[in-house]
């Protein structure tokens, strides 16, 4: 948890994000609901009225006040109909003479008709507020109807009620008037007023409840996306499996970062809370603190559990962010169904209910609803902490007992209290499904438990110490990798081969066969070249005798028994022609699969206090050997022991991760943490005592030279710094074994050297296998040297027993003494004292120079001509004035050139193996198909062609350049040509 804690402090601004996101949404719903309420303070029917108040009709308005109405065109008070009649004028003059203010003539137009009032409104839109039709039937009676816009005006805040602005004030006008005019009274008191009826407020939704559940859903979103991609990035970058391999288990990663977790969703809960406090929202204020606390809390966690079972599917974290975006806009949609009442509701289905239940944020939703609509009125009191089961009804209550109820809902289904513990449930579900996802599914190496791996009780009881045979390593003695793939094997790694099986026989009590009969059932199942140099004797040696028991001689640290990995390559085809082409070309039924052998059964065995270097070109087999033996992945087949724990047995990498030290071939490091911080990390996963993981990581900082960097983040660290940092972390502890996968990459040759030393150092009391591209690093640093291509192990020995056999010969150096005045015949004298020792080599040796730098002149001498170097070194020596030789140096063959020698070996071979051919144009008109490796081939036109080859960082070989040869010399034929067999 510490961990957590730290990498959440460095990245402040997302943590902060995460928790104060709340802060802007809330305000948003701020904005949102003050805009509502302000729309709504205008009309009555949005509060409560018990004792409405009188209100006077008011006087005829003037039409220039309706801002509704054209201002750029003449208006109209009123029209009215019919004119002519002394009556109907006298009624129309009163009603404008006794408006208060009075309307102007021009306010006011007669028609003889109410078909031109009708065809004038046509022709004149928004121009008038009303029209009067007088129907007079006699002196006595007279009638009108009141023609009016009855559409209902609302702009920015001002609500316009026809109603009550013109209709009412015109009607009561006309009434009064004609009412004095029967009455012959001209000052007859008329007084209308009216009022509301006593109405509670309508119910509409709570703005904060409708839109709360959306805007902090998205709040919400950002702690999700950031756990979730927090999550991918830790096993994206390997940084779990590092953790894990230190000795980490998955239950203690889980249970701190759920803590943590929990930590900071309670702080965002709380601010959530503290937020809608701040704004004053009724929703906040009214109900109770401990609903809206748990609700959102509750919401929180089970997004956190959502998170890690989502992180399963997700295999970067740059598309974390994508999903998460996916997920947010899958939720709203949802809530907005939720928010009209499906699902829950009574009449629907309880199937329905229960899926919508199953995702977090359609019961926030729902929550929020809920607790709005408790606070939708200025009257209303709010859901308490003992009515979060009550307030839910599916009825309505019988009247007698509704005064017992603060508020309710008779058409509601999962009510809070139910959802309290629906939050858990789904934590839980999520958070089970998630871990065992993590556990099933293919990991960034294709690792996987078995389907049922729960059922197993090595999964949840650690097994005792058992150092008893395994079937993986029984089951390497009964087969033969190399027979099986047709591999050709060295004199050296065969005797290593059967040293190994000897002791692997000793393992699992097989019984043991003669030492003849193994030494020719080795040399029968596998192509062997019989080198002179070969170090058979040490077959004889281990098959003779128990090499485990032997007084004298260390113990091994690391056992291979044919350990092998292989993974199944998918098959390629093309799919032209449609779908019934796709069908036809598919992969048949029954298809043998074809693998690609990553590790092909190696048996090696690592002493204690030695260094093992494994070399070979990229895709050889080192990563993938040391990742089966730290346990990244499992191999195939086969098996080893470090330390006497097999790799293969339950809970034997469990015990093993305790005394193991890996620097990985990539620098896994948190880029927030600092190098004192990362070991003091790994120094707690390892189970060093505390009183002591300060003094250590001092030490080792100071070992590998970053003391004055220590308190720095990696983020600011170089690459050659970083890789010295995982140096350190892989010595923490005091390690029996270390894997160092090219540990020196990407330093400066001062740093190099000095970790070269450390690394000598660190070689007492403990095994060291060491992967490298650097020959001089193996050189300098190498007990042993394994070099292995294509998977396999093509060598093994000390550097100079390996630069012995392997090597071209020996290479011997010149030095001729160059003229003190560079004359004309100085030089010409130079020049022939170099042509006298360059005809030596040739006449004696058969040998011209290989290289010729400004000081030296070198020759490489083949193996078959070392017993001629003394008589020639003789003869040297009587030239030496003659030929003013100043030095004479003899050397063996460099590593590298070792190396590319059994590279190119593996190669010619698995290209023999496979017959692999490249096709060239010949004359630009016929087509040859070329074996890979050859070095001249004769066409069938019987034109001989020079080959030139190249190799890629794979050692595959690259076809550089050919040429035709006219030498006339004869060729090999192509099936001469085949892979050198060592």
């Amino acid at each position: 948890m510490k961990k957590q804690v730290l990498v959440s402090v460095r990245n402040w601004k997302s943590t902060m994000l995460m928790l104060f996101a709340s802060f802007f949404f809330v305000f948003l719903i701020f904005i949102v609901n003050a805009s509502v309420t302000a729309a709504r303070e205008n009309q009555a029917m949005f509060s409560n009225e018990l004792n409405p108040t009188l209100e006077d009709v008011t006087p005829i308005p003037d039409c220039k006040r309706d801002f509704f109405l054209d201002p750029s065109r003449s208006c109209y008070t009123f029209l009215y109909q019919p004119t002519g009649d002394e009556q109907i004028e006298a009624i129309v003059d009163a009603i404008k003479k006794n408006n208060d203010p009075p309307i102007p003539d021009n306010r006011v137009r007669g028609f003889s008709s109410r078909e031109e009032i009708n065809e004038f409104l046509l022709e004149h839109p928004e121009s008038v507020l009303g029209a009067l039709h007088f129907d007079k039937r006699d002196e006595q009676r007279i009638s009108f109807v009141l023609q009016t816009n009855s559409t209902v005006k609302f702009w920015k805040g001002n609500y316009q009620d026809p109603n009550f602005y013109a209709q009412l004030p015109l009607q009561m006008a006309t009434e009064r008037e004609i009412v004095r005019n029967l009455a012959e009274d001209p000052d007859l008191e008329w007084s209308v007023s009216y009022s509301d009826f006593a109405h509670p407020a309508i119910e509409l939704q709570s703005v904060v409840g409708t839109i709360g559940g959306s805007f902090l859903f998205a709040a919400a979103m950002f702690g999700f996306t950031m756990q979730m991609s927090g999550l991918v990035w830790e096993r994206e970058t390997r940084l779990r499996q590092s953790m894990a391999t230190m000795g980490m288990l998955d239950s203690a990663y889980w249970c701190s970062w759920i803590s943590w977790e929990l930590v900071l969703m309670t702080i965002s809960s709380l601010l959530i809370c503290c937020f809608g406090l701040l704004f004053q929202f009724d929703l906040f204020l009214d109900n109770s603190f401990g609903i809206l606390f748990l609700l959102f809390l509750l919401f929180e966690v089970s997004m956190a559990a959502f998170a890690l079972f989502i992180s399963a599917f997700v295999s970067s974290a740059s598309s974390s962010i994508f999903v998460g975006f996916a997920i947010f806009i899958v939720g709203w949609a949802f809530q907005v169904v939720v928010i009209f009442g499906f699902p829950f509701e009574p009449e629907f289905s309880t199937a329905a209910q229960v899926i919508f239940a199953m995702l977090p944020w359609n019961l926030l939703a729902k929550g929020l609803y809920d607790l709005g609509q408790a606070t939708a009125t200025s009257d209303s009191p709010g859901i308490s902490w003992s009515e979060r089961f009550s307030y839910c009804l599916t009825r309505p209550p019988p009247p007698d007992e509704r005064a017992t109820y603060g508020y309710y809902d008779d058409n509601c289904v999962v009510p809070l209290g139910q959802m309290f513990w629906i939050f858990p449930i789904l934590f839980v579900a999520f958070a089970v499904l998630g871990i065992y996802l993590d556990n099933v599914l293919p990991d960034t190496y294709g690792n996987r438990r078995a389907l049922l791996y729960f059922l197993y009780p090595s999964y949840w009881v650690s097994p005792k110490p058992d150092h008893g045979r395994t079937i993986e390593a029984e089951e390497a003695l009964m087969t033969d990798a190399h027979r099986e793939l047709g591999l050709s094997m060295d004199a050296d790694v065969l005797a290593e081969a059967l040293r190994m099986k000897k002791r692997c026989r000793a393992h699992t009590h097989a019984p043991e066969p003669d030492s003849s009969q193994a030494i020719e059932s080795a040399r029968s199942s596998a192509k062997i070249f019989d080198d002179p140099d070969a170090n058979t004797q040490m077959v004889d040696v281990d098959i003779g005798s128990d090499s485990s028991s032997s007084e004298g001689k260390t113990p091994l640290a690391i056992e291979m028994f044919g350990l092998s990995k292989k993974y199944r390559i998918k098959p390629k085809y093309v799919c032209r022609g449609g779908c019934r082409s796709c069908w036809r070309h598919r992969p048949k039924l029954g298809h043998e699969p074809e693998y690609f052998h990553a590790v092909c059964g190696n048996w090696i065995g690592v002493e204690e206090g030695e260094l093992f270097c494994l070399l070979g070109p990229n895709g050889a087999g080192k990563t993938t050997t040391i990742n089966c033996l730290t346990g990244v992945m499992p191999p195939t087949s086969g098996d080893a022991l470090v330390c006497g724990e097999s790799i293969m047995q339950s809970g034997g990498l469990d015990r093993i991760r305790s005394f193991m030290g890996v620097c990985p071939q990539f620098d896994v490091q948190w880029p927030e943490l600092t190098g004192y911080e990362h070991l003091k990390l790994f120094a707690d996963l390892k189970g060093i005592p505390l009183s002591k993981t300060h003094a250590e990581a001092m030490q080792l900082l100071q070992k590998v030279k970053l003391e004055e960097a220590m308190n720095a983040c990696v983020s600011t660290y170089s690459g050659g710094m970083k890789r010295r940092l995982s140096v350190a972390m892989a010595l923490l502890g005091d390690p029996k074994v270390v894997y160092l996968d090219e540990p020196t990459t990407g330093m400066d040759p001062i740093s190099r050297r000095h970790v070269w030393d450390i690394i000598q150092d660190s070689k007492k009391g403990r095994c060291i296998i060491l992967t490298t591209h650097s020959m001089e690093e193996a050189d300098i640093l190498g007990d042993r040297i394994g070099i292995m291509a294509r998977g396999h192990l093509r060598c093994l020995g000390h550097p100079l027993h390996l630069k012995k056999r392997f090597g071209t010969g020996y290479k011997v150096s010149i030095s001729v003494k160059k003229p003190l005045y560079l004359t004309d015949a100085n030089i010409e004298a130079y020049e022939e004292n170099i042509e006298k020792v360059c005809s030596m080599f040739v006449e004696e040796l058969g040998v011209q120079p290989s290289d010729r730098s400004e000081a030296y002149i070198h020759f490489i001498v083949q193996k078959d001509r070392a017993e001629e170097l003394g008589r020639f070194f003789s003869l040297l020596d009587d030239r030496k004035e003659e030929c003013n030789i100043m030095d004479v140096q003899l050397s063996l063959a460099s590593l590298e050139e070792v190396f590319l020698n059994i590279v190119r070996q593996a190669e010619l071979e698995h290209a023999n193996k496979e017959g692999r051919t490249v096709m060239i144009m010949i004359n630009g008109t016929e087509e040859v198909n070329v074996p890979v490796g050859v070095e001249t081939y004769r066409t069938e036109s019987g034109e001989l062609y020079k080959f030139k080859w190249g190799q890629g960082e794979s050692g595959e070989f690259i076809l550089i350049d050919y040429e035709r040869d006219n030498s006339g010399e004869t060729p090999r034929s192509p099936h001469q040509v085949g892979p050198i067999i060592f």
